[in-house]
């Protein structure tokens, strides 16, 4: 009997192991899954802060960057080169936060680098040029940045409002060649592919109106442009009805103004 008793304490023993073991491993598989589902869910919000981060620090740097280039335009080079040189301190500052680290959005983008360092060349290129009393050559070599942050956004499914204006600037350069050579209202393909330019402008015009960041849509001067740009439109499309070409030509110089302001001080 003592014997059997004794086999049966070793039994239940065995039993007693088995079952805190199973508990320990079915403990350890929880922590684990909670490690797993930490080291996931965490950065992807940290992932998603540091692309705003990024795009904040992008339009901070792209702020000079428009300054330099409205004096640049007016052969200001003294002011180009300080507002440059504000725009090259920040662009590094982004460089070094984000160029080996790029944001979720970004992530994916094999052109990631290739950008980032593009853009610095241009802007240390156009410092050089500066230097040298070159306006002109500065103002070619930083021209096609806009175009280069934009693409930037757009390739990675990002379209902010900045890129809304330019897209407003791309339909009024479409429809400014009319500007120095006059269209000939009485020809019916011409009337209709300048209304259809006339739609896509105004319809480029709605969207950079629609959600601007709310310090840019409580500004008086971005209401004052916009509103402006709108009658400069309705203006165009009576110069269409009426085939009225001197009234056209009118319409599009008070645009080209307005799109250009708004570029400068909101883009």
């Amino acid at each position: 009997m003592p014997g059997q008793i004794s086999r049966l304490a070793r039994k239940d023993l065995s039993i007693a192991r088995k079952l805190r073991n199973r508990r320990r491993g079915a403990g350890h598989r929880f922590a684990l899954a909670l490690a797993l589902f930490v080291a996931l869910a965490l950065p992807i919000g940290a992932r998603a802060d540091e692309t705003a981060a990024f795009l904040e620090a992008s339009a901070t740097a792209y702020a000079p960057y428009r300054s330099a280039m409205a004096y640049l335009h007016t052969g200001n080079d003294g002011l180009a080169a300080l507002a440059l040189d504000a725009m090259a301190a920040r662009w590094a500052a982004l460089c070094d936060r984000f160029q080996t680290q790029p944001p979720e959005a970004f992530a994916k983008d094999p052109a990631w680098q290739a950008s980032l360092d593009g853009i610095t060349g241009r802007i240390a290129a156009a410092r050089v040029k500066l230097e040298a009393g070159d306006g002109e050559g500065a103002e070619t070599l930083l021209v096609p940045i806009r175009a280069d942050l934009g693409a930037l956004r757009r390739r990675n499914g990002i379209v902010t409002h900045s890129d809304r204006i330019d897209d407003f600037s791309a339909a009024m350069t479409a429809i400014w060649v009319h500007r120095r050579a006059p269209p000939d209202m009485a020809d019916a393909q011409t009337l209709a592919a300048l209304a259809e330019q006339a739609r896509v402008l105004r319809q480029a015009l709605e969207d950079a109106a629609a959600g601007p960041p709310a310090s840019t849509a409580a500004d008086p001067q971005f209401q004052r442009l916009i509103a402006g740009s709108f009658d400069s439109v309705a203006t165009i499309d009576r110069a269409i009805e009426t085939l009225d070409r001197t009234l056209l030509i009118s319409a599009l110089r008070e645009l080209r103004s307005s799109e250009q302001l708004l570029w400068m001080h909101f883009g």
